[in-house]
């Protein structure tokens, strides 16, 4: 009776590992899935007029893609000639300009730099523009997937967010403003500190993470999302039950340690603003 017993609780818990195994793997496929849809949509939006031009041809016009082309290739170029990316007389010579004044880019830069160097500026931002929408996209997707469990769903919302109004019309210049990846993850972390399944640790980290990452891509989209945060927070607040402002409260001094992480990464931008 002892051995069955054992073997039956074993068989259970080989299969409870098997099912959440699957249940990971369909959801990964779904997710590669719909991230696939939406890239086919951003190369049919943006890419066709590319086929056969992806080096001297760029999505967009007038002058901020050539800005942003500039900052692709500054900042792996200042640092790896030991120069202070902030502060330089390249541009506005002989008074200079000041980097921490402007969104710069540096995390696309840094992470986009070794394309830059093999395959060239332009295509790299080629890149970068026809994997915006669709990074933004799945993020919300994951998001949506998560809240709702529903995958088409979770699709409508991903592309409602991925290829609204304002990524169509930034794509045409402001690639600072269409990786906007973070913010759904963001979300995404929020909502799952508050029902508990992942716990301190992670939140603070991986949300300081992604903190980091909005600020170095957009100043003022981590500007405005912090201020969107904190009113989404108040109003969350005062519309929920007294176990649902108990579950937010928990989140301040957690989201709290996240910015701060964030404040002393960024501290460079700072020292540079003030000089």
């Amino acid at each position: 009776m002892g051995d069955e017993i054992i073997s039956s609780g074993e068989h259970g818990h080989v299969g409870s590992t098997e099912s959440g195994r699957n249940r990971r793997a369909d959801a990964l496929i779904a997710g590669l899935g719909a991230f696939l849809i939406y890239l086919a949509l951003s190369f049919l939006f943006f890419g066709r007029s590319l086929i056969g031009h992806f080096s001297d041809h760029f999505i967009g016009r007038e002058a901020d893609p050539s800005q942003m082309m500039w900052l692709l290739k500054w900042w792996p170029y200042a640092l790896s000639h030991h120069l202070n990316p902030f502060l330089t007389d390249y541009v506005w010579a002989p008074v200079g300009f000041n980097f921490a004044w402007m969104t710069s880019i540096p995390l696309p830069a840094l992470i986009a730099a070794p394309l830059t160097a093999s395959i060239g500026l332009i295509a790299t931002y080629n890149i970068l523009a026809l994997l915006s929408a669709p990074s933004a996209a799945i993020c919300t997707f994951v998001l949506c997937r998560r809240l709702s469990g529903s995958f088409w769903s979770a699709m409508l919302g991903g592309f409602v967010f991925g290829f609204s109004s304002f990524m169509l019309g930034q794509t045409l210049g402001h690639l600072c403003l269409i990786l906007s990846f973070p913010l759904p993850l963001a979300a995404y972390l929020i909502s799952r500190r508050i029902e508990d399944s992942i716990n301190t640790r992670r939140f603070v980290v991986l949300m300081a993470a992604v903190l980091i990452s909005e600020f170095l891509i957009d100043m003022e989209m981590f500007a405005t999302a912090t201020v969107v945060g904190v009113l989404g927070f108040a109003t969350g607040y005062r519309c929920s039950s007294r176990e649902g402002r108990q579950r937010l409260l928990k989140l301040v001094p957690e989201t709290g340690v996240a910015f701060a992480i964030t404040i002393v990464v960024v501290s460079p931008y700072r020292r540079s603003a003030i000089r």
